[in-house]
């Protein structure tokens, strides 16, 4: 069976609802919500480095979402290609004190079951260390 893009944008539309109550829940349970969309075998790429593995991916997730607790994410522009998505994003919370706001995309390719088999992720690395 083939993903449709109907069935993307409702896996798009899933994820970014799971990240985007992390200021109402733990980090855990937004974690949790993330790994509904994703495959058990799905890996990654940020910036070009290779993440492995869904545990990878989650331990960088921890370290976002303990930093950032008002954490939230906008979609500017979504293009589906089924079974491919491509987004731009902008990010918007506190760090340590200031705010900060860090755009980015991410390609993803879905599986058949509507999940996300493997992701590409770029954004600003300086924008999450606070160095630009």
């Amino acid at each position: 069976m083939k993903i449709d893009r109907k069935s993307i944008e409702q896996v798009l539309h899933q994820l970014n609802e799971a990240e985007n109550r992390r200021p109402k829940v733990t980090v855990e349970e937004t974690i949790a919500g993330i790994d509904v969309v994703m495959a058990p075998d799905v890996e990654g790429w940020h910036n070009g480095v290779h993440v492995p593995n869904r545990e990878a991916d989650r331990q960088g997730e921890r370290v976002l979402f303990e930093m950032m607790p008002d954490y939230h994410r906008d979609f500017q522009r979504i293009i589906i290609d089924p079974p491919f998505a491509a987004f731009d994003w902008k990010i918007r919370g506190t760090m340590g004190g200031k705010v900060v706001e860090i755009l980015g995309c991410s390609f993803w390719e879905i599986n058949a079951q509507g999940k996300v088999r493997r992701s590409w992720f770029y954004a600003d690395a300086s924008a999450f260390t606070g160095q630009k």
